[in-house]
């Protein structure tokens, strides 16, 4: 598996809000999982049933932008959230 990482912005990344320029919502989707250690559940403030169609569309944003194959992200061992299968970390 190839691995690909550095450090990158929501504009770099094509998720900048076409009207205003601002992140978009997969942009603050894909901060909550740096937040959150790379797993978004439940247990979260930032739950949101509107999370699973944003999940989608984040995971075809990171699949463009690194050319990866298949979902980066998989359900818990529980199946109450997702785990993000690379590794992220908010701003220091």
């Amino acid at each position: 598996m190839k691995s690909a990482g550095g450090v990158f912005n929501y504009t770099q990344m094509g998720m900048a809000n076409k009207k205003n320029g601002d992140p978009t919502v997969q942009w603050e989707l894909l901060r909550t999982f740096s937040d959150e250690h790379g797993v978004l559940d439940w247990s979260s403030n930032k739950a949101d049933r509107r999370n699973q169609k944003r999940r989608e569309i984040l995971a075809t944003n990171l699949r463009d932008f690194f050319r990866i194959e298949g979902d980066p992200f998989r359900l818990t061992d529980d199946g109450k959230g997702w785990q993000a299968l690379f590794l992220i970390s908010p701003d220091e």
